[in-house]
């Protein structure tokens, strides 16, 4: 991981996100957007900025395009909407992609793709509940 882009993320991400946690979320993106018809990165997007982390900047009006281009290199998680608008300046909400979040960050990603799911009656149960209802072995 890119150590600057780090320092720019307004948390600790002592705690970082486990792969398992990373798999399972792109698992249920993609039983949403099979289900619903809707391209992955924007059920993605769409899930960072309801229930992910952002910063709130100020930034020239004439720097917006470049620093908004720039931000998109980091990953298809990082990006910006311009939430107000004053005379040579935008308000942006800079949002950071799943990669930088920790445990807790993520899991709030997971239950929101959890509900969405549930909602349209896709099974996103994960193994371990699977197992619990398996009958044993004989």
């Amino acid at each position: 991981m890119n150590k600057s882009i780090c320092k720019q993320c307004p948390y600790n991400i002592k705690n970082k996100k486990t792969n398992s946690q990373n798999a399972y979320m792109w698992e249920i993106i993609s039983k949403i957007s099979e289900k619903i018809g809707t391209d992955i990165e924007t059920i993605y997007r769409t899930h960072i900025k309801d229930y992910g982390v952002f910063s709130t900047i100020s930034i020239k009006k004439e720097a917006y395009n470049d620093f908004d281009y720039g931000w998109h290199t980091h990953g298809i998680g990082w990006f910006t909407t311009i939430t107000d608008t004053y005379e040579d300046e935008f308000v942006v909400n800079v949002y950071y992609g799943t990669s930088t979040y920790n445990t807790s960050q993520i899991k709030r990603i997971i239950d929101s793709l959890r509900a969405e799911a549930e909602r349209l009656d896709i099974d996103v149960s994960t193994y371990e509940e699977r197992s619990l209802y398996k009958e044993p072995a004989k």
